[in-house]
């Protein structure tokens, strides 16, 4: 997107990327049959009651959030109706009733195609007066008051208007309105996430109340283990909320202590901080993990920066490596010269490589350096190559740095913990000060030296500006890592494309390929274990509470029913891989931080026409029927030749953290849980022969309760012997037999 026009730039959440996998031998066989077809009639009835039981031994802060009633501040219901109905007739009328209009459960305005005004729309001015002719369409709330934070201008002149919701001198960063324009000021549509929200009566605690119930809770609860708040790490904040046995979701106001994470490395807890949130009435609620995205950093100087950036004596390091693929790759990447040594730096770009250890561990921004620029490790010296490359693409289309304007970008090198042990995992650490931080190279992890993942890194960091306030779960973090594994794999794409490197035809569209082992395939998503459709062989459902044993409601599982579009765009339809780049680009440039696939499916035609490729519209719009992005309902129907499995779990274990998993007799794994709102599993598998566990967990991801399915049903007694249960697809489906309470 060229000549970007920036008016104002809000900081964003972070976000980072893992990898886990499943293992371990299958005994011999017990064979159970089942046969029964699935019967949905009394699911409801199951819920409901189940939910009715729940509810009522609820008793915490947020009960007034459990009910509508609690959060939509709005005026008369037929007041608000009349006003929406006369929107809607507006927009029809307008549009001669071509408008394609998405909404949320009670009929608001999630996406439009379309105008809300008549006239063009070039100034501010012009700008407020068509998101106010909308905002009754948008939202019951009368008492909204929205704010211009910026505006964005693509090479073909298309504007994107970014409005952020504000209290007094707080901005709200996930209730957004975008409103998209042509070059002549034409609207073309809008994208909205507004959320309602929760308050609780009371009277409210201070910051350092805050800190000390954080730390008092933490010392109960992990005893033994220190916990300490990094610089600036009290803030008031809005954060989102979901009831968990409704699903209803909302926005609360809490304070969020940032500490350090005394965790870090183990099992899947690589976040190097801890996010925990405190009711502004005093309770402890949750800590989510987090990557540091701070204006203040005590214990480090970053205006050091701005002198080695400064440095003019600029040279460069050459080489030649053979990846994991066997292809010879030439490498050329900018050192700086100063005083006698050599340092990995490029005053250009703001970019420069650092030792992680010495970062995180002695507060010190530790340039790599070398006395002869001859001895780099190679894990250093191509990881900082490719970050470059990601730089060159984004900044080639007019998005300068991480954040679109010029950020500096620290590269951290070998990933360890406080014992100098590698961590596995490469990841957007988030900003400090104006520093964006990423892990680059790890010796526990093997795909240092691979482009597109550092791609998909640093496209983390380029979407959470794009899509401030952006929701890392369920679908919107679905659809972020897909076009994450996306952009990663065209910026690969791309410079294989300007080397002359021809790439096998497997190779192409396989995230981190270049290490000679794939972790996923953007084509076939299947055969990474992952999702290629919704309600598809390996989907899984959006979750009440977003966590690592649900892979936060699928976003690395489902990933691949985004990525397989662009990868059948390449292969099927043969679309060039600047063509995607445009695409692509566009349709994150649409998002607001809740769009989910009800509105991908309509944002992906759109970017097409905006990025001046209407003919590809039809194509596109059949692949996202093929992926069912538009289902209401993802469960309704499945894949001919597969099985769909139903187990209903009972009252009395929270169905909120609980587990599935059924392993065939080669390993295969398959993983479940129920939709959020829902007491049920629904799981679609191969047919075939599998072995079927159920755990649940505390609030703390560890496992409280584990049950198997044997020849006489479920068991929690360790010495009983797993049975395997034999599926076919010549069943309409199967329903495991209810849980009995030991």
């Amino acid at each position: 997107m060229k000549n970007r026009v920036v008016k104002i730039i809000l900081s964003s959440v972070l976000i980072c990327s893992f990898i886990c996998g499943c293992s371990g031998a299958a005994p011999e066989p017990e064979e159970i049959v089942v046969t029964d077809d699935i019967a949905r009639e009394t699911e409801a009835e199951e819920q409901d009651e189940i939910r009715q039981e729940t509810e009522e031994d609820e008793d915490n802060e947020d009960n007034d959030a459990y009910t509508n009633e609690a959060f939509w501040f709005c005026d008369d219901d037929a007041i608000v109706n009349q006003k929406a109905q006369k929107v809607f007739e507006d927009i029809s009328r307008i549009n001669d009733g071509k408008e394609i209009i998405v909404t949320d459960d009670k009929g608001y305005i999630t996406f439009l195609i379309g105008s809300v005004i008549e006239k063009q729309c070039i100034t501010e001015q012009d700008f407020n007066e068509a998101l106010e002719a909308v905002l009754p369409a948008l939202s019951p709330r009368s008492d909204l008051q929205f704010k211009l934070v910026e505006w964005l201008m693509d090479d073909k002149g298309n504007r994107f208007v970014n409005f952020k919701e504000v209290f007094g001198e707080d901005i709200n960063d996930i209730n957004t309105v975008k409103l998209f324009f042509d070059p002549e000021g034409k609207m073309y549509g809008l994208s909205s996430t507004i959320l309602p929200f929760s308050n609780t009566s009371g009277e409210e605690i201070d910051d350092k109340k805050a800190v000390d119930i954080v730390i008092d809770h933490m010392s109960k609860d992990d005893p033994g283990v220190t916990y300490t708040v990094v610089p600036d790490g009290v803030k008031r904040k809005f954060t989102h909320q979901t009831n968990p046995y409704s699903g209803v979701e909302y926005l609360k106001e809490v304070y969020v202590v940032t500490t350090n994470n005394p965790h870090q490395g183990e099992k899947t807890s690589e976040a190097p901080y801890l996010d925990h949130r405190v009711g502004l009435q005093g309770a402890y609620m949750d800590s989510t993990p987090a990557y540091v995205n701070s204006e203040v950093d005590n214990n480090r100087d970053y205006g050091i920066l701005d002198k080695w950036f400064s440095r003019a004596s600029i040279t460069s390091y050459k080489t030649s490596v053979i990846l994991g693929d066997g292809i010879q790759r030439d490498i050329e990447v900018p050192v700086v010269y100063d005083d006698g040594m050599y340092y990995l730096e490029d005053p250009k770009r703001k970019m420069l490589c650092a030792e992680y250890y010495d970062f995180k561990y002695k507060d010190t921004i530790r340039v790599i350096s070398s006395k002869t620029n001859d001895d780099w490790e190679i894990d250093d010296v191509v990881a900082y190559y490719n970050y470059i490359k990601c730089y060159d693409f984004y900044d080639d289309d007019g998005w300068t740095g991480p954040d679109g304007v010029g950020g500096q970008t620290v590269l951290l090198m070998d990933y360890v913990d406080e014992n100098k042990q590698p961590i596995d995992n490469l990841c957007y650490l988030g900003r400090l000060e104006n520093a964006h931080l990423f892990v680059a190279t790890s010796e526990g992890d093997g795909y240092s030296m691979s482009m597109d993942v550092a791609g998909h890194e640093y496209s983390h960091a380029v979407t959470s500006y794009a899509v401030s306030g952006i929701m890392y779960k369920n679908e919107t973090g679905v659809i972020n890592e897909g076009i994450c594994d996306i952009m990663g794999e065209l910026i690969e794409l791309k410079d294989c494309e300007e080397k002359g490197i021809e790439l096998q035809l497997g190779d192409i569209f396989a995230m981190g390929q270049s290490t000679g082992v794939a972790i996923r395939d953007l084509y076939m998503p299947t055969l990474g274990e992952q999702a290629s459709e919704v309600g598809g062989l390996y989907f899984v459902p959006s979750v009440s509470i977003p966590d690592d044993i649900n892979d936060h409601g699928g976003v690395h599982i489902n990933s691949g029913i985004v990525s397989s579009i662009c990868g059948e765009m390449y292969f099927d339809k043969q679309i060039p891989i600047a063509v995607l780049q445009d695409i692509w680009e566009v349709a994150f440039s649409l998002m607001t931080p809740a769009s989910g696939y009800e509105e991908l499916a309509k944002i992906l035609p759109l970017a097409c026409e905006m990025s001046g490729y209407p003919e590809l519209i039809d194509d596109v719009n059949d692949m996202v029927l093929t992926k069912r992005l538009g289902s209401q309902d993802p469960f309704e129907a499945f894949p001919a030749g597969f099985v769909q499995v139903k187990f209903t779990l009972p009252p009395w274990i929270d169905w909120t953290r609980t587990r599935m998993v059924m392993r065939d007799l080669y390993n295969y794994t398959f993983v479940g849980w129920p939709q959020k709102g829902s007491n049920t599993i629904y799981m679609v598998v191969d047919e075939g022969s599998y072995q079927i566990q159920l755990t649940e967990f505390d609030i703390h991801e560890n496992a409280i309760g584990s049950w198997i399915y044997t020849l006489d049903g479920w068991s929690s007694n360790k010495d009983a012997k797993a049975s395997y249960v034999i599926v076919s697809a010549d069943n309409q489906g199967v329903i495991l037999e209810p849980m009995k309470l030991n």
